[in-house]
């Protein structure tokens, strides 16, 4: 099983039971998890937490989840080391749109926590320290 220990991360997600799945799986896997329901809130909340990844929900209230990928490449002061986008989106295009968006890669929902795990060791083992 992947371990993601001491990796900080955090989970934008507007839907709670998914946010707190979510959450849970990562914990279980040595991450350092904070969650965020809106963009408001992960802007603060990145100000005061140095996520190494920001596992981002593309559908937000009042606001599109890659636009908020977009200004967190943009802000150095924000700037995550990785950005992995949730969506219901799949295929080349769902990958050029969010890579288009400044995210380093893409999961579709649903997905199994395995899934999740699996993709965010591969991305954090290959990204230097």
């Amino acid at each position: 099983m992947p371990s993601l220990k001491g990796c900080a991360i955090l989970i934008v997600e507007d839907e709670r039971v998914v946010a707190t799945a979510v959450q849970r799986t990562l914990d279980a896997q040595g991450a350092v998890t904070r969650i965020a329901s809106s963009v408001d809130q992960a802007e603060v909340t990145l100000s005061d937490f140095d996520a190494s990844v920001v596992l981002l929900d593309l559908v937000l209230p009042g606001f599109n989840g890659l636009e908020l990928a977009r200004r967190l490449r943009a802000d150095s002061t924000t700037r995550p080391r990785l950005i992995v986008a949730m969506t219901g989106w799949q295929g080349e295009d769902a990958d050029r749109t969010c890579r288009a968006a400044g995210c380093d890669a893409y999961i579709a929902k649903p997905f199994a926590s395995a899934a999740l795990t699996s993709l965010l060791s591969r991305l954090v083992e290959r990204r230097p320290h």
